[in-house]
């Protein structure tokens, strides 16, 4: 049986390749088929982890779907896709909500009372709730996490010297001690424990008894302490007295409290220590992260080269990459061969290349200006640059790279290529690579795809993915 070409086996791939690209895509993308429905709109104060094509849903049931999210008088704004036959009264409530604790953001709509008014199309939902924010929830632990910590580390300094680690046995000795003593004198003194509860039975008994007969004294007792609220009563305007004395003191600036009211300069730091603790939360509310694989055919030497990326994005204009790159012309050596031939004396040399397919390096920072983004650092495990020019939506994306100044008996490594997003995870690829190089073997067209996936669609893409049964 013939061996399969080079060729068949480049087609069997990219076909595997397409078949598990669209199962990914139908499941994270949520591609389906649209209805006829009515659209309407919802404000909430924030929607953070919500995405267009987010499920809408009423009594636990989907009803439509997120067509379109927007700012409006600084809020969010949701424009919703809802089914024709779904009907929503007009005093209905609309949250976000989410599956589970990291499950995915979805609007769920909570129908109110009315039977007659209902949600028409273009109307809006006026009662909305953003729900409990993951985030939020996640700084809350993090800051008992610290405090624990703090707890653990005072211990391991207390225990960290020998006269720490002594007091500890002592303790824990003493501890033993009294468990022992305690368990010694429930054994030897049974019977007298248990006459202790039959005595303990009798007096709650007595005392039933006593508070039957002794009702004129229970009388006596009641009216002394009425008596205790009468000069209670009569000593409040004393007390009122005082009370406003030493509101007074705070209002002229007196005292710590008065000071820290009546003193701008102290209201000013504390506001500003404030704004500041503020700033920070949103900053780590913002951070956003994303995975990226991408795959390139190159049409000679007729190998793949494969990138895999982490991005981290701390505000919406800049992020840093770390990523690894395998390369079929990873690294690149010329050697000079010398040999002695016939007759005695004569020589020849040749120079040899020599290619390994080594794993490279990327650790760069890119800005956004505008449409373009500048990127520098790290590229292929050599200093580097990039240009990129964002356009229609951010969906097309045309990069210029350029690094590897020190190559030996050549220009720099120069690459440029687009990129263009076909839906929310899925990308295809195409571009000339080192393309001044003197050496044609290198200089290489190539085209290929790639996935993107942020840490939101991550958690979707782990439900979507069925157990693997044992």
């Amino acid at each position: 049986m013939a061996f399969m070409s080079k060729e068949a086996k480049v087609g069997i791939f990219v076909l595997l390749g397409i078949i598990i690209l669209a199962y990914f895509t139908l499941k994270v993308g949520k591609i389906e088929v649209t209805e006829k429905g009515y659209t309407i709109y919802a404000d909430f104060d924030t929607i953070s982890g919500l995405d267009d094509k987010s499920v809408v849903k009423m009594a636990g049931v989907p009803v439509g779907q997120v067509v379109g999210i927007g700012l409006e008088e600084n809020r969010a704004r949701v424009r919703m896709k809802i089914r024709e036959r779904v009907k929503i009264p007009i005093d209905s409530t609309i949250a976000l909500t989410s599956e589970g604790l990291i499950g995915e953001k979805h609007i769920e709509i909570y129908p109110g009372l009315s039977k007659e008014s209902f949600i028409e199309e273009g109307g809006t939902i006026e009662k909305s709730y953003s729900g409990a924010n993951i985030d939020e929830l996640i700084r809350k632990v993090t800051l008992i996490a610290d405090d624990f910590k703090k707890i653990t580390e005072s211990l391991t300094e207390v225990l960290a010297d020998e006269e720490g680690k002594s007091s500890l046995k002592e303790i824990i000795g003493n501890l033993r001690d009294s468990t022992r003593i305690f368990k010694d004198i429930f054994a030897t003194n049974e019977d007298k424990i248990d006459r202790i509860f039959e005595n303990l039975d009798r007096v709650s008994g007595n005392l039933e008894e006593v508070t039957g007969e002794r009702k004129e004294d229970l009388k006596i007792l009641i009216a002394n302490l009425r008596e205790f609220t009468d000069i209670l009563k009569e000593k409040t305007p004393e007390i009122v007295r005082k009370l406003d004395t030493t509101l007074g003191k705070i209002e002229r600036g007196e005292g710590t409290l008065g000071k820290l009211v009546s003193d701008s300069d102290a209201y000013d730091t504390m506001n500003s220590a404030l704004s500041g603790i503020n700033r920070q939360i949103k900053k780590v509310e913002t951070l956003q992260t994303f995975l990226d694989y991408r795959l390139e055919y190159q049409e000679d030497p007729s190998e793949f080269k494969q990138y895999a990326s982490l991005k981290i994005q701390p505000t919406v204009d800049k992020y840093y990459l770390f990523g690894i790159v395998d390369d079929p012309i990873g690294d690149v050596e010329t050697k000079t061969i010398i040999t002695t031939q016939t007759p005695p004396g004569t020589t020849t040399q040749t120079e040899e290349t020599v290619v390994s397919d080594d794993l490279k390096f990327n650790a760069f920072i890119a800005k956004k200006f505008g449409d373009f983004t500048f990127r520098g650092g790290l590229m292929e495990s050599t200093a580097g640059f990039g240009l990129s020019y964002f356009a229609l939506r951010n969906r097309l994306s045309l990069n210029f790279d350029l690094f590897d100044f020190d190559r030996a008996n050549n220009d720099p490594h120069l690459k440029f290529y687009g990129n263009y997003s076909i839906f929310k995870n899925l990308f295809v690829t195409a571009g000339y690579d080192d393309f001044v190089n003197d050496n044609n073997d290198f200089r290489t067209l190539f085209f290929g795809f790639g996935l993107e996936f942020r840490d939101e669609d991550l958690k979707t893409l782990l439900r979507a993915t069925p157990p693997v049964s044992p």
